[in-house]
């Protein structure tokens, strides 16, 4: 606790009870936030001199505008579209005691993501319960710790996949696969939006196969139900996705998360 005032330390203890984390995670969680809070203020900094009368930038707003512009093309190049660019999860301010018992759960999940268990996550919800957003809020996250990481929506990736066979294809599937399996955190939205053919599930399970094997986390987002009222029916997803994937993501502590509100977008 060196180099921590007391009420530095009081705020602290309170953040952490409220999230249900230990000291050191809620300060590492209230650091993120305020980096979040400083690259927000960035980017508006960025668009107001943006917006002013032409002339010569001062030096650090010329700065500011190189570092925001350093930042928008990592995200890019990781598959984020501009309109999440400010999406963290570390920002995110449950507002429930639902939204707080998720946030707790992708709060441990994302502590263990450097560990050899390399835990995937699966965010299940109806449309329009932020799945997408905190899904890329997380690989934000990542991506400021300076790690490598990817987005991309599961029909995306099917379809490069099943693209990579026509004879003019300007990339193997070799190379597709091992680019999406070899980054430290990949995200795939939206799964069983695909055109449920045997071949894309194929796909999909080479790709969490080799991710698998290579201990590499996954987190996936999906609309389809991973619980069934009835034990003796098989979830939706399940389903979908068949037992062997579900085997890998169960391995090494894997979560099923559900968002279990109402549409953010009504």
């Amino acid at each position: 606790m060196e180099n921590v005032s007391a009420q530095a330390q009081a705020e602290i203890h309170r953040y952490a009870r409220e999230h249900g984390l230990t000291f050191d995670q809620a300060k590492d969680a209230i650091r993120k936030v305020q980096l979040s809070v400083i690259l927000k203020k960035l980017d508006d900094r960025i668009a107001e001199v943006s917006s002013a009368p032409q002339q010569e930038l001062p030096y650090e707003a010329e700065q500011l505008r190189i570092e925001t512009q350093r930042r928008h093309e990592k995200l890019s190049a990781a598959g984020i579209e501009e309109r999440y660019f400010d999406a963290t999860f570390a920002g995110w301010v449950p507002e429930d005691d639902a939204r707080r018992k998720v946030a707790k759960s992708i709060a441990d999940w994302f502590n263990f993501l450097d560990s050899p268990a390399s835990p995937s996550i699966v965010f299940q919800g109806a449309k329009g319960t932020g799945k997408t957003h905190l899904a890329i809020g997380c690989l934000i996250d990542w991506l400021i710790e300076g790690k490598q990481g990817l987005f991309t929506l599961a029909k995306a990736y099917t379809g490069a996949i099943r693209e990579s066979y026509r004879r003019d294809s300007p990339e193997p599937e070799s190379k597709i696969l091992a680019r999406y399996s070899n980054v430290g955190l990949l995200v795939i939205d939206d799964i069983g939006r695909q055109f449920d053919t045997e071949a894309e599930k194929l796909y999909l399970f080479d790709l969490i196969n080799e991710r698998y094997n290579k201990r590499k986390p996954t987190l996936f987002t999906t609309n389809m139900a991973v619980t069934h009222p009835d034990p003796k029916e098989t979830p939706e997803f399940q389903k979908y996705v068949g037992e062997a994937i579900m085997d890998r993501l169960r391995q090494g502590g894997g979560k099923f998360v559900t968002f279990n509100w109402p549409s953010l977008r009504v």
